[in-house]
């Protein structure tokens, strides 16, 4: 298990490092490291940060399929190392894809709120550069995150296959989906607008799933300044 504290002279030696990093939120100061506990047969292991605990569960041949939060939100992890999909404490379902002309395609289903439906936004509506899955930081992250038998130990999984794999979730998390939020709340909101403020119920739904999934990162990132050279 990696250790799950560190001295205030540690804390405060990466406190840069962590700030650029975006996981250290304003006067949170020097608190304890998360921890991360191997697992066994599909459960890659289990990261605690922030009093949630998120098990990491594999497809048998080591990718990464899924992550289960504490907090009541399912992530899934396509093949592809990108997320796919997320299931809601309340049971809204979402599915991300993304389409060769660089829209993505959201779909939602079993939300007590807003039923189901689909809808395809574009994340380069407004002009710019693109921002699409394809142009992820790290194009051999299947690969990297298949188990070897070199990387059993909690560092190396941590080193060479979640922080890999956080690179991913956060440059969807960080990148993509703050340009295309608006849209995708306004458009779960129109479908229900006899219900009182149903764009901030929208908002609520989709920012919990997003904070919950960067609070998990945040924690593997802040392991991986003490355990990854």
């Amino acid at each position: 298990m990696l250790r799950d504290s560190k001295p205030c002279g540690a804390c405060q030696g990466a406190l840069i490092s962590i700030l650029a990093l975006g996981a250290l939120s304003a006067g949170t100061g020097c608190q304890p490291l998360p921890s991360f506990l191997l697992g066994v047969g599909n459960l890659l292991g289990t990261l605690t940060h922030n009093g949630v605990s998120y098990q990491i569960l594999t497809d048998g041949s080591g990718a990464v399929t899924q992550v289960i939060s504490s907090n009541g939100n399912t992530f899934d992890i396509g093949a592809d190392g990108n997320l796919s999909g997320v299931t809601t404490p309340d049971g809204t379902t979402f599915g991300f894809v993304n389409n060769p002309d660089g829209t993505i395609t959201i779909t939602f289903s079993n939300s007590p709120q807003f039923g189901a439906g689909q809808f395809t936004v574009n994340p380069n509506g407004g002009g710019g550069s693109p921002k699409r899955f394809d142009s992820m930081p790290l194009v051999e992250l299947a690969s990297l995150t298949k188990l070897s038998t070199s990387q059993t130990d909690s560092s190396s999984v941590l080193c060479n296959r979640l922080v890999p794999l956080c690179e991913n979730l956060e440059f969807f998390l960080e990148v993509i989906f703050p340009v295309i939020r608006d849209d995708v709340v306004a458009r779960l909101a129109a479908r229900h607008p006899e219900l009182p403020f149903a764009d901030l119920a929208a908002g609520a739904l989709v920012d919990n799933f997003v904070n919950d999934a960067l609070n998990n990162c945040a924690g593997i990132g802040l392991l991986a300044l003490a355990e990854c050279e």
